[in-house]
């Protein structure tokens, strides 16, 4: 499988001929988007799913992280959450509005971060609910947005 990021890879090849280099999505893609958002990552609970040793969804990790994500929010810090080929964004803003965030939210979705297909946009939180977005994105819930009670 040829990544989007390759085009790096080959054309600094002769740089690196020594080293084998590979671009795993990950943590950097929300450091960009909090850059581009504008959000210090001071300020911010950063969310990557953990897989289990099949590869899917750690459950309990899922669980854990969601609570995270919930007292984050309710104690006024912004969320990032990169999505996983198991757990979209979309399941991620349905579990949100769930447990009371206003379906108006608006929120930061960046998609295929870093790489020359890269695309930001801002949209509601029922728009990422009902979306299909690039398994490779992420999401910025601004602080402020205070869940119902």
């Amino acid at each position: 499988m040829k990544l989007p990021c390759s085009t790096w890879s080959e054309r600094n090849s002769d740089i690196f001929k020594d080293f084998r280099i590979e671009f795993i999505p990950a943590v950097s893609s929300l450091q960009l988007l909090a850059a581009s958002a504008r959000l210090s990552l001071e300020d911010c609970l950063q969310v990557v799913y953990k897989p289990d040793a099949s590869g899917n969804i750690d459950q309990s990790d899922l669980a854990l992280k969601r609570e995270r994500m919930l007292k984050a929010l309710k104690a006024g810090y912004h969320v990032l959450v990169l999505s996983d080929l198991e757990q979209t964004l979309a399941q991620t803003a349905c579990f949100l509005i769930e447990k009371g965030l206003a379906v108006e939210t608006g929120v930061i979705v960046g998609e295929q971060m870093g790489t020359d297909s890269q695309k930001i946009t801002e949209k509601s939180i029922l728009k990422v609910s009902r979306d299909t977005s690039h398994w490779m994105s992420c999401m910025a819930v601004r602080q402020g947005k205070i869940l119902k009670k």
